[in-house]
């Protein structure tokens, strides 16, 4: 763990649980042996709790800032999938030596938690009313917040935008929480049953 993100992570949102990825999934542990996710509740996202990834901006021999960002996802207290999910995009990260990007968006293979959720893709934008960055001595590092959509919200975000999605998720009064089983948002579609359609 980088004692100087994590002081700046609390300061941000308060003193929290963190979570060890190298324990959650010990399969990644030569790839992220110092990465952990914090597990806070700041006011912002309360009753919800906001989970922060702290090491894929850790200082490298080349890069001062590591990859320049952290992710962070804002996800029911307490569960297990937000910590285990941003260790997977933590290690995609490490693994392609790529980075993420406000307004991208990729589909899941499945659903995020369960067969009866009805989120199966994810977006990145910057959350509204949180802190975009994390400024510390080597610079500023991007906070990049994950959000879960469903297949419907993932088709009309590519057609438009993923940052329009985000418009729209807040007018609706969603917001930029991950919360499975919610019904989409987009204009026209049902809000019936869950779908959990499949995409490659």
């Amino acid at each position: 763990m980088d004692q100087v993100r994590a002081d700046a992570i609390t300061m941000f949102y308060g003193q929290g649980k963190i979570h060890q990825a190298a324990r959650q999934l010990p399969y990644y542990a030569d790839l992220l042996p110092s990465l952990v996710i914090h597990e806070t509740r700041p006011s912002q996202t309360r009753p919800d709790a906001l989970y922060v990834t702290n090491g894929l901006s850790a200082p490298t021999p080349d890069e001062p800032l590591g990859f320049g960002f952290e992710l962070q996802m804002i996800a029911p207290a307490g569960a297990s999938w937000p910590v285990t999910l941003l260790i997977s995009l933590a290690a995609h990260v490490k693994r392609t030596d790529s980075r993420f990007i406000p307004g991208q968006s990729i589909a899941l293979t499945r659903a995020l938690t369960d067969v009866d959720d009805t989120l199966s893709a994810l977006i990145f934008t910057r959350a509204p009313g949180l802190p975009a960055t994390l400024h510390l001595p080597e610079g500023d590092v991007r906070l990049l917040t994950v959000v879960g959509v469903t297949a419907d919200e993932h088709d009309w975000a590519r057609r438009y935008s993923a940052h329009e999605l985000v418009a729209l998720l807040q007018l609706c009064g969603q917001g930029v929480a991950t919360l499975p089983g919610r019904r989409s948002v987009v204009p026209g579609v049902s809000a019936g049953t869950p779908r959990n359609r499949r995409l490659a």
